[in-house]
């Protein structure tokens, strides 16, 4: 859902249905990518597999979907402003984890996985438009079994196109939502005649 802020005193706000999707096939396998024609951007809800060292194919298919994601991704700049939402799966920065040393041999730590997640950032141009307004901020998005000590890691982002950014007006975890493993994230942005909101 996108909730439309109408800008006319005269009519309510409104959720909306998501407009066209755009076929991905080959990466909507297990239903990890959606990606809808917004008319004024292109919104890309992404679930980046899990390299799971123990699961054999799992880090191969992570280093191939990273690679293809960030090729798709690049033909769709071209088209119109891209909004990524999701768990990518990645701790970026040290400010993105709880954990004293980010240069660990895990899923989500490994070097590998911060370099492809920095390459998709510099060749197709997006921002973190979180980490841009609060760029020393220590956050996490999953906690896991530890959110009562309120220790977890920064999984889930919005990625924006570079040219978005004069347009965002909120960026933010809603840390005190709810009591489960993870915490939404929320965007707010403004294109066109009215205002946007997304939820992950």
């Amino acid at each position: 859902m996108i909730y439309m802020k109408s800008t006319n005193s005269g009519r309510n706000s409104v959720f909306i249905n998501l407009p066209q999707r755009i076929p991905t096939s080959e990466l909507s396998k297990d239903g990890h990518l959606q990606v809808y024609d917004c008319v004024d951007f292109i919104l890309v809800n992404a679930y980046v597999p899990f390299a799971n060292f123990s699961i054999n194919g799992a880090v191969d298919l992570r280093k191939k979907w990273d690679v293809e994601f960030r090729q798709l991704i690049k033909g769709l700049t071209v088209m119109k402003p891209v909004v990524i939402c999701g768990d990518l799966n990645i701790v970026h920065t040290d400010k993105d984890s709880c954990e004293p040393n980010i240069a660990q041999n895990r899923p989500c730590f490994t070097s590998w996985e911060r370099d492809n997640f920095n390459i998709l950032l510099n060749e197709v141009d997006l921002a973190d438009p979180f980490r841009t307004k609060f760029p020393d901020e220590q956050a996490a998005t999953f906690y896991g079994n530890f959110r009562h000590l309120k220790i977890g890691n920064r999984l889930d982002y919005f990625l924006i196109s570079k040219n978005m950014i004069p347009d965002v007006e909120v960026a933010d975890i809603l840390n005190d939502f709810g009591s489960g493993q993870s915490v939404p994230i929320i965007l707010e942005f403004n294109i066109g005649s009215c205002g946007t909101t997304a939820h992950s």
